[in-house]
């Protein structure tokens, strides 16, 4: 006889673009998983801020957001295999029932994603731009991001402005400044800004907003760069997580912090604060073809200047050599690729410009202390 489809109790405010890219990863999984089928039941009420109870609704198995410790006591008090989806409202202590497995969506990593981002360009001025009504997630991305540049010897200023005086806030930072944005939508408003106050970008701003929402990214210009949340592998991840606990129904207990790290790179931050032109452009290159061969001749090639006179140069604006900072280049787009993508890691080697896996591994473990597959493993 068929076993009959097991029914999963989605829970989220679909009605939000990053909730509906989290279910899109829910189905995919459901659709690719093998064995038993999955009967997908959405929780409309969650759309209105009012989910149904759970007890009542014969599931099988939870996916839910949770945004109250009422609702995380209610689905862990109903004793089916569930996977909670945190964000910045999430408790200090987790559930740690063994039924129960929780994902974190971790906005301080995104806001250390972003400064590290900005970091690794040599800017030196940072401000934040946070949403007009601020936001528990968007205090937690300004927070990451303004603790990381402390730790690295700056400051963050935060530019509090509605949209109408956003040109005269810009206007007032120093240049150039690198701009982090709450959401894709405020980093639009601040272009358009930008553009009011005669600010060019990214040569005076750069400008980086979070969600990589096409729509706005590529229909705006200079087109903006974003740090994607992911909410589709995230999903999809809760999918994996929630078959292995109805598989293994105590196997749970388990806080899963998730982030992206690896910034989807347009025009809007298409720059080097370095204030040496050539060494600037020379890494603005650089940064786009790790895969090639890269020395000294062939960055002086590209940009009109003798090696060794580049050499010196960069020596005095990095203060050290232009082959170190080609090295950190290729281990930051690798630690990237290996934390926020599925690509084989021989191939990350590759186009990272590392002779080798073999290599790769020992610069890795070098610099972060772990080898490439254990990194990804703490990653997900």
């Amino acid at each position: 006889m068929k076993e009959r489809a097991r029914r999963i109790l989605v829970t989220m405010p679909t009605i939000n673009r990053p909730e509906r890219l989290k279910l899109d990863g829910i189905l995919a999984y459901a659709h690719e998983k093998p064995g038993v089928r999955w009967q997908i039941v959405l929780d409309f009420g969650a759309l209105s801020g009012a989910p149904a109870p759970i007890r009542s609704q014969r599931a099988d198995g939870v996916i839910a957001y949770v945004d109250s410790d009422t609702r995380r006591r209610e689905i862990v008090a109903a004793g089916v295999p569930a996977v909670l989806i945190e964000d910045a409202l999430a408790p200090k202590r987790f559930p740690r029932a063994r039924h129960v497995a929780t994902l974190l969506c971790d906005h301080a990593a995104e806001g250390r994603a972003a400064a590290d981002y900005f970091l690794e360009r040599h800017f030196t001025s940072f401000a934040w731009l946070g949403p007009e009504s601020p936001t528990d997630w968007s205090r937690e991305r300004r927070r990451g991001f303004a603790e990381r540049l402390g730790e690295a010897g700056f400051s963050c200023t935060d530019v509090q402005c509605a949209e109408e005086d956003l040109p005269s806030g810009l206007a007032a930072l120093p240049r150039p400044s690198a701009l982090f944005a709450s959401h894709d939508f405020r980093a639009r408003q601040a272009l358009d800004a930008a553009a009011a106050a005669d600010i060019p970008v990214p040569r005076d701003l750069a400008v980086l907003g979070v969600d990589d929402d096409a729509a706005i990214c590529t229909t705006v210009s200079p087109a903006l760069s974003s740090l994607p949340t992911d909410d589709i592998r995230l999903g999809y991840t809760a999918g994996r997580l929630l078959n292995g606990l109805i598989r293994e129904p105590m196997a749970g207990g388990r806080t899963i912090r998730f982030a992206a790290h690896r910034v989807v790179a347009r025009l809007s931050t298409d720059a080097d604060a370095l204030s040496d032109r050539f060494v600037a452009e020379a890494l603005r290159h650089a940064r786009g073809h790790l895969a090639d061969r890269l020395d000294a001749a062939t960055l002086a090639r590209r940009v009109g200047y003798s090696r060794h006179m580049l050499q010196i140069r960069a020596e005095r604006a990095l203060g050290h050599s232009l082959g170190e900072e080609i090295r950190r280049m290729r281990l930051a787009a690798a630690k990237d690729l290996i934390s926020d993508t599925d690509m084989p890691i021989a191939d990350i080697a590759e186009s990272c410009g590392f002779t080798s896996l073999s290599h790769l591994a020992l610069r890795f473990r070098e610099r972060f202390g772990l080898t490439p597959l254990a990194w990804r493993h703490r990653s997900t």
